[in-house]
């Protein structure tokens, strides 16, 4: 985190927004809390502070399946948690092959290290120490990290706008990218302050 901070310091950003998704949700609000001078706005997508259940035993199961060298499982369920239920039903069966062989092929060596930080991180006791004007995105067709965590997040953090992107997924398709943008772009536009920040 502090080389994130000063790389944008190094780029001439002394002050900067952070939009982070999923893992990177808990890594921005370190980011937040540490350098509040630094943080004007936070964006937090798909976030949670520490991992629930549900995202706990998926990280378990893809760090297992990716030491077992199961890497097309490890694809097929990250097309199963990261397609929305309603993007699945639209494909035929044999349709399936194309999204698992185009997420095989973007599986990153590091995964099973970053699912194990999935399943260990916890800024739960940050939230209350945060000052920037934030944003919380919940897609509420995301079956990974469930929208519940996003609204925890939001609750957890004074003056925390809630947003949800309906039928959105945790990766989000070009569609619900779009809409994402333009909320985001937004609500930085806005210049808020903790003050004007609020839930809706």
């Amino acid at each position: 985190m502090p080389r994130l901070v000063a790389a944008a310091v190094a780029a001439g950003q002394d002050s900067f927004a952070v939009l982070g998704e999923s893992l990177g949700s808990a890594v921005a609000v370190r980011i937040a809390t540490r350098h509040p001078h630094r943080v004007r706005a936070l964006v937090l997508t798909a976030g949670f502070a520490a991992a629930d259940p549900v995202l706990a035993l998926a990280a378990r199961l893809i760090t297992s399946l990716a030491a077992a060298g199961q890497w097309e499982d490890v694809a097929r369920f990250a097309v199963l948690s990261c397609m929305s239920p309603a993007e699945l039903a639209d494909l035929e069966p044999a349709a399936l092959d194309e999204p698992v062989a185009r997420t095989l092929a973007a599986l990153a060596p590091g995964m099973p290290d970053h699912f194990d930080l999935v399943s260990r991180v916890d800024v739960r006791d940050d939230l209350a120490k945060v000052s920037a004007p934030t944003l919380v995105v919940a897609p509420t067709g995301d079956r990974l990290v469930l929208p519940e965590s996003s609204h925890r997040l939001a609750a957890g953090i004074p003056g925390a706008r809630l947003l949800e992107l309906p039928g959105a997924a945790h990766v989000l398709n070009p569609a619900d990218r779009a809409t994402w943008l333009r909320h985001v772009r937004a609500f930085l536009a806005a210049g808020v302050t903790p003050a004007r920040a609020s839930r809706s």
